[in-house]
């Protein structure tokens, strides 16, 4: 009886209904003995949290995730000790590492770490651990190495014996050694690809009557594999589809047809549209389709070169049909890559 008394009352005093002699609950002085290195915490998160940037631009995607590496360093002198390498995410532009690891700097010392972030180390093997959320990403990751260092000295002034050094504390980079306020890295983020459009006549009045191929011509100017490009070509008034390529023939993608394509019409629009499974570095895949000129049209009918396109996910790409109301979100009328990386 006394000891499950004994444990209701340690229960009540846990929950804060029975207080102390001071007239505070007992929650509140629990409370007030874990926040002791509130002050010390503070000052190593505005160490320990890295920034980055996408093209100069906070990041737009809310969904992507970025990955950080760091190690920590064991010695002095420009070869030191790798022990307890950690890989952290960022998202939003921002990212720190977990607070319940600052228990390890609740003790007098110095704890030196290099950061750096890259998708493939030296050996070529990942260093992040989900290789999809490079998928149609194509990073060119900002190669900065970051030394981060961390003094902590006993101070009896301070609530909980320990302080920061601030002067011997800071942010280095690795080699030049110059100090900066904070981790910050800028990656170029782009999907290469360009996009062009000829007409087998090589006129752009078009004349009644007369037929026409299109050659719409996808070049991967990168160097990472691309997937999944949607492509598509709305015929222009005063015209009408004749027949499309070879890709026309294939009804899905595998890994012999690694490109579909087919006639659509919607709203009484016309169009060719092609799924390019996949274009390696380099390679250019060209996507034809042949049209009539209405022998009934005004004077003067001029090309239309204006073709959409969209590199869709996984998933899209698994759901995409030709006929899909859906157009491609981008527009090309001349060779301009998505993004220039240099």
């Amino acid at each position: 009886m006394k000891k499950l008394l004994a444990v209701a009352l340690c229960s009540l005093f846990c929950l804060g209904i029975i207080t102390c002699k001071s007239g505070f609950p007992a929650e509140r002085i629990f409370a007030e003995n874990a926040s002791k290195y509130e002050k010390l915490d503070s000052e190593l998160v505005k160490l320990l949290t890295f920034y980055y940037k996408e093209n100069n631009q906070e990041p737009k995607d809310k969904n992507i995730i970025a990955f950080f590496r760091m190690d920590e360093l064991k010695g002095e002198g420009d070869d030191p000790m790798v022990i307890n390498p950690m890989v952290i995410r960022g998202k939003e532009g921002k990212a720190c590492l977990d607070i319940s690891r600052f228990v390890k700097f609740h003790d007098s010392g110095v704890y030196r770490f290099k950061v750096y972030q890259r998708g493939y180390s030296a050996n070529g093997g990942l260093i992040i651990p989900d290789s999809q959320t490079l998928e149609n990403r194509y990073v060119e990751y900002d190669k900065s190495e970051f030394e981060i260092r961390i003094v902590i000295v006993e101070d009896s002034n301070e609530a909980c014996g320990l302080r920061l050094d601030s002067e011997q504390s800071g942010i280095r980079y690795m080699h030049s050694k110059e100090k900066v306020d904070r981790v910050l890295f800028n990656n170029k983020v782009g999907k290469k690809i360009s996009v062009t459009e000829t007409i087998d006549t090589g006129k752009k009045l078009l004349k009644g009557g007369e037929k026409n191929k299109f050659r719409i011509t996808i070049k991967n100017t990168g160097p990472y594999v691309v997937k999944n490009i949607y492509v598509r070509k709305y015929l222009q008034e005063y015209t009408n589809f004749v027949k499309g390529d070879k890709y026309f023939k294939n009804k899905s993608l595998n890994s012999v047809n690694r490109i579909m394509g087919g006639y659509g019409c919607i709203e009484d629009r016309e169009h060719a549209t092609w799924l390019i499974g996949e274009i390696h570095p380099g390679e250019s895949i060209v996507c034809e389709h042949t049209f009539r000129v209405h022998t009934c049209k005004p004077e003067r009918v001029y090309v239309d070169n204006k073709v959409l396109y969209e590199i869709i996910s996984e998933h899209e790409s698994r759901d995409f049909y030709i006929n899909q109301s859906k157009d491609p979100m981008q527009m090309s009328r001349i060779e301009v890559p998505e993004i220039e990386i240099k």
